[in-house]
C-alpha cells in the first residue's frame, strides 16, 4: 500500500468532520437532558409546595 500526498489530507479532513458530527450530537443530547431536568425540577417543586400548603392549612 502506498501513501500519496493526498491520503493524509483526506484522512485529517474526514476525522475533523466526524468529530464535529459527534460534538453536535453530544451537545443536542446534553440540551435535551438539561431541559428534562428543569422540567422535572419544576414538577417536583410544584408537588412539594402544593403538598406543604395543604398540610399547613389542615393545622389551622
Amino acid at each position: 500500500m502506498t501513501l500519496n500526498i493526498e491520503t493524509p489530507a483526506l484522512l485529517f479532513s474526514a476525522t475533523s468532520l466526524i468529530l464535529l458530527a459527534y460534538t453536535n450530537r453530544f451537545l443536542t443530547i446534553a440540551q435535551i437532558v438539561r431541559s428534562l431536568k428543569n422540567t422535572m425540577m419544576k414538577i417536583i417543586q410544584r408537588a412539594f409546595f402544593s403538598k406543604s400548603k395543604t398540610s399547613t392549612s389542615a393545622y389551622r
